[in-house]
């Protein structure tokens, strides 16, 4: 299904399956099929996962809502009502605006992200996927498709590797070399264990503990790793407080920032 790579395979294994709902993910493949002009409806869930990439990363997010007519319920008045309300309340609404005909005007489903800065990245790496489809649609049969479910990491400031045998689902990783052989345990000491993901667990500790100086990024679907990208104002001189010390390393008196923790060439 086209929802399927889009969401269980492309989005997450760029890392950005904790920025990004199924939901959303759902509502905008759905977008396609109710609304797929000037093509026609897609005919495979290949074709639906490149106009999805076509979507996402040439749609007007900041200006333009997009208007998803779920059992043709809207109203011939919403279609001039919600594009006028969208632009009057703009800055209090969802960088990713998707209206329903029973979610007009709260986008419930991207309130919690992508923020701006992971749409923008969003944008970006779906526009490079999609170029790696044109530059090889005339040679199919040579096109590795394992290569867009590649993440890039070389906008990340740290990339944590964590212990393959710790990871139970491993094997659902996209674009990953499989292992031929994986490490068993002896039976004896297997335990019952339900609804477990150290990963997951991991990953909820490190944003607990470091959400306010650091994003992370990390796929659900049986990633190996997890990168890390320091916000914008860790990188910046602050005066000490006791209270907001955490995670930050004292400066002396005429010393430069750390290079390491800042990126002039990062795009998003």
């Amino acid at each position: 299904r086209s929802s399927d790579l889009a969401e269980m395979g492309w989005i997450s294994s760029q890392l950005l399956s904790f920025h990004v709902s199924d939901e959303c993910v759902e509502l905008l493949v759905t977008y396609l099929f109710l609304l797929p002009a000037p093509y026609d409806v897609p005919g495979s869930g290949l074709n639906g996962f490149q106009r999805f990439l076509q979507l996402v990363s040439r749609h007007d997010w900041s200006s333009t809502p997009l208007l998803v007519n779920l059992n043709d319920e809207f109203k011939k008045e919403d279609f001039d009502e919600i594009p006028s309300f969208f632009a009057a309340k703009r800055d209090e609404l969802p960088p990713m605006f998707i209206a329903t005909p029973r979610d007009k005007d709260r986008s419930v489903w991207t309130t919690t992200g992508p923020s701006p800065v992971i749409l923008y990245r969003l944008s970006l790496l779906a526009a490079e996927a999609l170029k790696a489809f044109q530059v090889h649609e005339l040679s199919v049969a040579d096109f590795s498709f394992k290569q867009i479910f590649r993440p890039s990491l070389d906008d990340f400031d740290i990339v944590i590797r964590l212990k393959p045998n710790q990871l139970p689902r491993l094997l659902h990783a996209k674009g990953q070399q499989k292992q031929k052989t994986r490490p068993q345990p002896k039976r004896h000491t297997l335990l019952p264990v339900f609804d477990f993901n150290p990963a997951t667990e991991y990953l909820d500790d490190l944003e607990n503990a470091f959400g306010d100086l650091a994003m992370f990024f990390h796929d659900r679907y049986g990633g190996a790793l997890i990168a890390v990208a320091w916000k914008p104002a860790v990188v910046e001189p602050q005066f000490f407080k006791i209270a907001s010390a955490g995670g930050l390393l004292p400066q002396g008196k005429g010393k430069e920032r750390p290079k390491q923790l800042h990126r002039e060439n990062r795009k998003w």
